[in-house]
């Protein structure tokens, strides 16, 4: 069912399957691919077609649709450190208010996985709507903000993490944050600029894509 969510996010170095350490390197991209990432996807190159640069190669490019690219050569986290590193170029994939406003992957990469780790670089400009997928494939792994203080990883053989946020101290609107999922075939835990917060538990399977920003991760469209 679609419902109407209310949002506005930038995304920065979306990667599936690896855990890119939170410092600054004088090459961020050298070291997220030397852990070997499925998919990795930096939002530098390219503006219909985002390639893929991880280890699945460019079956897994993704499909700009909608939004736009902004600027994001450093930023900010809420305890005042800077992220830098990222290359005066660099810049992040913005969502708004439209729900057909995302990246998709044509390929449901999320399906009957043992283990995995989904991570990016995320700024919820506004956070007041429920269901904001942040990136997932709809009825395998749905990853996103189910409440506007709540970030949720569902999966539909049971394992479901839910994690209520501090809105002040630490995911601000309007801020910068790393968010990390890892499943290692046992619990689910998230971690928030490099720090663990919870863990949950094994993963199914789902027919749809695997998207960035929307398009279909809480629902078969739309969120």
């Amino acid at each position: 069912m679609r419902k109407q969510v209310r949002r506005q996010l930038a995304v920065v170095a979306a990667t599936l399957v690896t855990m890119a350490p939170l410092a600054a390197r004088a090459d961020y991209s050298a070291a997220v691919l030397a852990d070997n990432p499925l998919g990795y996807w930096s939002f530098n190159d390219g503006d219909s077609v985002v390639p893929n640069q991880g280890g699945g190669g460019t079956a897994l490019d993704g499909q700009v649709i909608g939004g736009q690219f902004v600027s994001a050569p450093s930023f900010q986290l809420v305890d005042g450190r800077t992220v830098s590193g990222l290359g005066a170029g660099n810049r992040a994939y913005l969502v708004g208010e439209n729900l057909d406003e995302y990246m998709a992957v044509e390929e449901s990469i999320l399906s009957d996985l043992g283990e995995f780790t989904l991570e990016a670089w995320v700024n919820p400009g506004v956070r007041d709507g429920n269901r904001v997928g942040l990136f997932g494939q709809n009825d395998a792994v749905e990853f996103g903000f189910i409440s506007p203080n709540q970030i949720q990883l569902w999966t539909p053989a049971g394992q479901t993490l839910n994690y209520v946020i501090d809105p002040v101290n630490q995911i601000p609107e309007d801020t910068w944050f790393h968010m990390a999922a890892v499943a290692n075939g046992n619990n689910i835990r998230l971690f928030i600029n490099g720090e663990p917060t919870s863990a949950g538990a094994s993963y199914g399977n789902g027919d749809f894509n695997f998207n960035i920003g929307g398009g279909g991760i809480y629902d078969a469209t739309g969120n």
